[in-house]
């Protein structure tokens, strides 16, 4: 996009001014779920009459994902998020999440851009960050005609089944390291897999303009491959997208179709075969939506010249699972001009509410996992050896070996696992550690010197003239019953007792 003035958002990050606040630690609980029956509204522009939307914004650092992911505390500072309804995880049935794109403060006048720019399909005002300088959390408003505010006011999504996230600032921006990207794509990830179950989920639909736009694809590429969400429907719209190859995980030589509706040098998009990215077999209840123009991505400094949206064909198209429309709008002004609906934010809902309704009659199984453990073992503990209770089994690059006795004894009480590994519980995964090979070949005590069975990988072990000990008693003095006999856990050995 090019910029023309103040007035409008750019895709450009926030801020490389500083904005001097000092950096809070306290965790605040997400905004609960608003309330209230809703009808359905139309696709034209919404009535002057209509009042804004009310809601609160927080910081990245807020969240505890942020933390989990490693974000750098200057980026996760500068996240501003709105949960606009949350219901219980257990009855999210539909999942929005919409993101703006990036924001550049003008150096010529930082002090007035720095507090961020509107968009059309978050519903963000101007200045949004205003009551936000000296805070964690702040209130903010939802613009009536915005993307999010007909979703919200949709009788298609019920409040009481739909998760809706906004992010007014993600900080995936154009200069920041492909690493740092990762971590802060993991945190949104994190973010919204965290808050509703894989089985119950009907609907994800992922709305993103420009760098908000590679956000989004990065993440419906991600559900697309995930075995446990890639059934899930997926709607997908990008306004003006702009992402590098690399990051879409595709190839090849970098290669232009020039805007068609529009003879000049800027209006251009970049190609990115979308048959590599979502392959036929993955395009089972998927629809995309890619409006763009192709306009030059330039700042006021021109720093990021010669950036531009991407695409997949040449010419305006409609396969149902792909549909592209090119139109000739600044790159700015897709983001920041609500005068601009008709060929933005209104097409986009339209198709938004046909392919709600086309992916209706999908029946999700039921169940489910509540966030994304299984799939990532966290950096510590990189290497997945298996998984258990529906959390992965990690194991350090390079791990120490442990004996079995002192894996099971009452200073480090972990498992064995597999007849291999010695396991402790955390959060999210199991840590594992091998057991030593010389070890695995449990031995009796002299006391207990009669091995009568294994069990879990540890000798069951009798005193030669052991006593009997009736069955009610067993579990009164802390043991349990097991192949006739009473076991009691002693770290390396189990003690035995024969029932009455």
């Amino acid at each position: 996009m090019i910029i023309k003035s103040l007035k409008y958002g750019c895709w450009l990050a926030a801020s490389c001014l500083s904005l001097g606040v000092m950096q809070a630690q306290a965790q605040l609980k997400a905004p609960q779920a608003m309330a209230g029956k809703l009808g359905p509204i139309k696709t034209a522009s919404m009535p002057n009459k209509s009042k804004p939307l009310e809601t609160r914004i927080r910081r990245g650092n807020t969240f505890p994902e942020w933390g989990k992911n490693k974000v750098p505390e200057n980026k996760a500072f500068k996240t501003f998020i709105s949960i606009l309804n949350q219901p219980k995880a257990a009855d999210v049935e539909k999942v929005v999440f919409i993101a703006a794109g990036q924001q550049q403060p003008d150096p010529r006048n930082p002090a007035a851009t720095a507090m961020g720019y509107p968009n059309v399909l978050t519903g963000q005002y101007r200045h949004y960050r205003l009551r936000c300088q000296a805070g964690l959390e702040c209130k903010a408003k939802i613009k009536p005609g915005s993307m999010a505010y007909r979703i919200f006011k949709s009788s298609r999504y019920p409040l009481k089944s739909t998760l809706m996230i906004l992010v007014f600032d993600a900080q995936f921006n154009h200069g920041v390291s492909e690493g740092n990207k990762t971590k802060i794509e993991n945190a949104f990830w994190d973010l919204l897999t965290n808050r509703f179950y894989s089985g119950k989920a009907k609907e994800i639909a992922l709305i993103g303009q420009s760098k908000g736009g590679c956000l989004g694809f990065s993440l419906a590429k991600r559900f697309r491959n995930s075995s446990a969400y890639g059934d899930i429907p997926v709607i997908l719209q990008g306004y003006d997208p702009v992402c590098k190859m690399k990051r879409l995980g595709a190839s090849g030589t970098k290669t232009y179709y020039s805007n068609p509706l529009k003879k000049h040098p800027k209006y251009k998009s970049m190609r990115i075969n979308m048959d590599a990215l979502f392959p036929a077999n993955k395009r089972n209840h998927l629809a995309i939506l890619n409006i763009h123009s192709g306009a030059a991505v330039v700042d006021v400094l021109k720093t990021f010249s010669g950036v531009h949206s991407f695409t997949f064909k040449p010419n305006n198209v409609d396969y149902g699972w792909w549909k592209q429309t090119w139109v000739t709008h600044e790159h700015t002004d897709m983001g920041g001009e609500m005068k601009l609906a008709k060929d933005t934010v209104i097409p986009g809902y339209k198709h938004l509410l046909k392919y709600d309704q086309k992916f209706s009659s999908y029946q999700p199984p039921g169940g489910g996992k509540l966030g994304d453990q299984v799939a990532r073992c966290p950096r510590l503990f990189p290497k997945k050896v298996g998984s258990k209770s529906s959390k992965p089994i990690c194991m350090a690059s390079l791990p120490n070996k442990i004996k079995t006795k002192k894996c099971t004894s009452r200073n480090s009480p972990g498992q064995i696992w597999s007849a291999k590994y010695c396991i402790w519980q955390k959060n999210s995964y199991w840590h594992a550690r091998p057991l030593k090979a010389k070890d695995k070949a449990q031995k009796c005590p002299p006391q207990y010197s009669r091995k009568i069975d294994t069990f879990q990988n540890k000798p069951v072990c009798k005193a030669v003239a052991s006593r009997q000990i009736k069955s009610n008693k067993c579990s009164k003095k802390g043991g349990f019953k097991q192949s006739g006999n009473c076991l009691w856990n002693k770290g390396s050995y189990y003690k035995a007792r024969s029932l009455k």
